[in-house]
């Protein structure tokens, strides 16, 4: 599986390269914030097929 491989390689970085990762995330959410201040995450759910 994908994800457990990525979570292993995740949990092997030294904290020094988790925090670089982790800055650069900070960093695109800033930008983010800044490019579409007023954005805010509103999921569309399905609606479910009428049963039978």
């Amino acid at each position: 599986n994908f994800s457990k491989m990525l979570a292993e390689e995740w949990r092997n970085l030294s904290q020094a390269e988790r925090d670089v990762w982790k800055e650069r995330a900070e960093e695109k959410s800033r930008l983010h914030k800044e490019m579409y201040p007023d954005y805010k995450y509103r999921p569309v759910r399905r609606t479910s097929k009428p049963r039978r």
